[in-house]
């Protein structure tokens, strides 16, 4: 729950464009930028249909926070506009470690319009 509410805060905000580099590995592209400055990318070549969930993708999204990048696992149903979140690690800007998390949440959070998951929504579900 409480890293539900770490994302919740980060992805409430409005969005408005700005790009950086980030560190961490995968093939990130930028998405946006929220009202606190986080920055949001998604590693495209791992989005996938979630197997036995029709309109459902599984994916991987960076934050980059102002002291932090947060990498979790999503899994966001495009027909019921919600989302879960899976594994989670949170490194420091060096790149060192902070935290992980691998367990899956359990329900779903809606996507409320005018968030970053609504965007990053539109994006994952309409390619």
């Amino acid at each position: 729950m409480k890293r539900l509410s770490i994302l919740l805060v980060l992805l409430s905000s409005a969005v408005h464009a700005e790009p950086i580099r980030t560190t961490l590995e995968g093939k990130w592209e930028y998405l946006t930028t929220n009202e606190s400055g986080s920055r949001f990318y998604i590693d495209e070549s791992r989005i996938a249909e979630v197997e036995g969930k029709a309109g459902t993708r599984r994916f991987w999204l960076l934050i980059d926070a102002e002291s932090k990048q947060i990498k979790s696992e999503i899994e966001l149903s495009c027909t019921g506009n919600s989302f879960r979140t899976g594994a989670e690690y949170q490194y420091k800007k060096s790149g060192a470690l902070l935290s992980k998390i691998e367990e899956w949440d359990e329900d779903p959070t809606p996507i409320g319009e005018g968030t970053v998951f609504a965007f990053v929504r539109n994006w994952v579900c309409n390619p």
